[in-house]
């Protein structure tokens, strides 16, 4: 019990120091999402999946509240504890029954549990932490390799499902976590090089499924290819419909095979036009920036990896949801954060919210444990540290 008291800090004052600014946006966009989840399944589910979206929403933000309220020092020490068992839990469904050609799901009664998107969240917490453990020095090749291999070892797991889409928003996570810790480019554009060379090279085996070689050859080859792009073809019209305030009679979306998750955001052009679209993308812009100001102005390391990493996570998600609908990339898996239909995704993305505003409330409020400069800031920091040392 004293230990809870010492783990759980949080006062009625620290609500003044939230950043809401990356808070209501993402509370906006659940609230709308679920209202277009609820008119893309009305017709044959009534409000099933809007109840169930909101049970949702209402165990995220509770959960994101108990981060919130944790000492970050002592959270800390539960990271490694956290990371262990989700690493469990991917070997354990790998023994599941397999559903979508992958076997990824924990079946808790009416329920579904995706432990690759609490792999996700391990991997960022546990990528942060190593990060503040050697200070911020990444170019290190014992510290680059210790932080690698724990952020790989979770990958191998998730791609043995396989699960591709949220490997590579794990993959994303730590390359954005290592930008802003300023990794050698050399380092980041060779892991570029070599991630890309190993996707090219998984083509040519069995350990990509047949249906994600079909999606991305039918994205090679276009609409006037010889592939399926029936998906993508309904949902560039789907889209298109929506003009600028919305489709009068919308509806082409209920075509479009699970529109309430991966394609939400046709759901949400058909019915509210481009003006809807541009207010998804306007919340997403808000968060984003306050990410970066997390990361270039966050009280220690594990802050500044934090704000990156989330940052990371959410920019490629939304670009990849956002381009698979419009045809600029290739169908993938990865939901829309905090719009799209999903609990594991849902509740994954607002404990990664909670980290963000935890890190936040130590702005102003702790000694800087040393000001870290973005990477196109280091060198005229070491000449601001050069200038003071002589002037002593």
């Amino acid at each position: 019990m004293n230990y809870l008291k010492k783990l759980f800090h949080f006062r009625a004052k620290d609500l003044l120091h939230l950043d809401y600014l990356a808070l209501i946006p993402c509370i906006a966009l659940v609230l709308f999402g679920a209202y277009n989840i609820f008119l893309s399944t009305r017709k044959d589910y009534g409000t099933h999946y809007l109840k169930m979206q909101l049970i949702f929403f209402a165990v995220g933000f509770f959960v994101m509240i108990l981060i919130v309220a944790m000492d970050q020092k002592r959270a800390m020490l539960l990271i490694p504890v956290f990371y262990g068992l989700v690493m469990v839990l991917l070997v354990a469904v790998l023994f599941t029954d397999r559903r979508f050609g992958t076997s990824g799901w924990f079946q808790v009664g009416p329920v579904t549990v995706q432990p690759a998107e609490l792999a996700k969240l391990a991997i960022l917490m546990m990528t942060a932490k190593q990060v503040e453990d050697c200070q911020g020095k990444v170019n290190s090749p014992k510290n680059f390799l210790k932080i690698v291999g724990f952020a790989l070892l979770p990958m191998i797991l998730m791609m043995l499902q396989p699960e591709m889409g949220l490997t590579m928003v794990s993959f994303f996570i730590v390359l954005a976590i290592f930008f802003v810790m300023g990794l050698k480019l050399w380092v980041i554009l060779g892991g570029g090089v070599l991630l890309l060379g190993s996707i090219l090279a998984a083509l040519r085996t069995s350990i990509i499924p047949e249906h994600w070689r079909h999606r991305l050859f039918a994205f090679l080859a276009g609409s006037g290819g010889s592939y399926d792009t029936f998906q993508l073809d309904t949902a560039r019209i789907s889209i298109g419909s929506g003009q600028l305030r919305g489709a009068v009679n919308p509806g082409y979306y209920n075509w479009i095979p699970v529109n309430f998750s991966d394609f939400i955001f046709a759901v949400i052009a058909e019915n509210f036009g481009f003006l809807g679209a541009l207010g998804v993308l306007f919340a997403f812009t808000l968060v984003l920036v306050r990410l970066l100001v997390l990361a270039k102005k966050g009280e220690n390391y594990f802050s500044r990896a934090i704000g990156a990493g989330m940052f990371g996570l959410l920019l490629f998600s939304v670009l990849q949801n956002i381009g698979m609908t419009i045809g600029i990339m290739p169908i993938s898996g990865i939901t829309l954060p905090f719009v799209s239909y999903g609990g594991s995704s849902l509740v994954t993305n607002f404990m990664a919210l909670g980290l963000v505003l935890n890190a936040g409330l130590l702005r102003g409020k702790t000694k800087n444990v040393g000001y870290v400069p973005m990477p196109y800031q280091r060198k005229r920091h070491r000449a601001t540290l050069a200038e003071q040392k002589g002037a002593l």
